[in-house]
């Protein structure tokens, strides 16, 4: 219980608290780059989805008159 009790109450000097205060800065912008790299990535895949895979009727002003199987195109 000693051992535990030291690692908790554990004091460091001025120095150590300089060293931990950069450490704890560099890491959460790390981290706060990661999100938000994953979080753009996720909003950009919903976003393209959303405008490309609905049929909207933007994509439909252009419809292509098919030819009838079996029929001579009209000259």
């Amino acid at each position: 219980m000693d051992a535990i009790k030291d690692i908790v109450e554990a004091t460091i000097d001025y120095e150590g608290q300089k060293k931990a205060y950069k450490y704890q800065n560099l890491i959460i912008k790390w981290g706060a780059n990661i999100a938000v790299t994953v979080y753009g990535f996720l909003v950009t895949g919903i976003l393209t989805a959303v405008v490309v895979v609905y049929p909207w009727n933007y994509y439909r002003k252009n419809p292509i008159n098919w030819q009838v199987p079996g029929l001579q195109a009209e000259e």
